[in-house]
């Protein structure tokens, strides 16, 4: 189940049948503040995906989200491609990520680890590795290069930026 709607609507969700669910939940969603209002546990620390996985009681993957619709509809491209785009995957379950990869592959793009999910602020709104449409080794060094004492910066910036289309 791919969960892609604003952060601030999670609460809605069928928070009893999602706790319960032996589906694998991938959240697609990013945070911005002024669309989603503050949430104190991100604003602390948490990642969005952290907080999604807090509120509706079930583990999270984190993929999809470092992507724009238009790349995703229409850069795809068979494996071994060399100008094939890379998908960053976070997630504290590991079989669990390597569905979702594998999935990531049988559509048309390469996929990478991108660690836990406390790690996937590195994919978010902001950091380098953010709706950059990269290649495998790029999209790598993206995420090794986020900084994360620049990470509530780097959120504000992006949030300012994209609060015209939200």
């Amino acid at each position: 189940m791919i969960i892609a709607i604003p952060t601030k609507a999670i609460v809605n969700l069928p928070i009893e049948i999602l706790s319960t669910s032996k589906a694998i939940i991938v959240d697609a969603g990013n945070y911005y503040p002024s669309r989603d209002g503050k949430i104190a546990d991100i604003e602390e620390g948490l990642t969005d995906s952290e907080w999604v996985a807090k509120i509706i009681g079930h583990s999270v993957i984190k993929a999809f989200n470092n992507i724009t619709v238009p790349s995703l509809a229409s850069k795809v491209v068979p494996a071994g491609a060399p100008n094939r785009i890379a998908l960053s995957v976070a997630g504290n379950e590991e079989e669990q990520k390597r569905v979702v990869m594998k999935l990531i592959d049988e559509i048309g793009f390469d996929a990478i680890d991108g660690g836990l999910l406390s790690d996937s602020w590195r994919q978010q709104p902001g950091e380098p590795a953010y709706c950059q449409d990269l290649g495998k080794e790029k999209l790598k060094a993206a995420l090794k290069k986020a900084d994360k004492n620049k990470r509530k910066e780097n959120l504000s910036q992006a949030d300012e930026m994209a609060r015209p289309y939200l």
